[in-house]
């Protein structure tokens, strides 16, 4: 491995362990791919079911923000300094 990303590696490791924000983290294992559908039993009630068929509405009516990944990583950056 180049030692260009053994260091950035290391610099990753370091601020992940700086972190004590659950949902940055979580965010963090979904943006590097972590999550896998069998990670965890999602709830498939009708309830929930009918609550993301209604976000997803929303979303696509344009009811609700979107952001391109650069308008999102401004974001992180700005709330966390990353």
């Amino acid at each position: 491995m180049q030692q260009a990303a053994t260091s950035i590696k290391e610099k990753l490791h370091q601020r992940i362990e700086g972190i004590d924000d659950e949902k940055m983290l979580e965010a963090l294992y979904v943006v590097t791919g972590g999550y896998r559908k069998e990670d965890e039993d999602i709830d498939s009630s009708d309830e929930v079911v009918k609550e993301l068929e209604k976000r997803e509405a929303d979303h696509l009516a344009g009811k609700t923000a979107s952001y391109s990944l650069e308008e999102f990583k401004s974001r992180i950056n700005k709330r966390y300094g990353y």
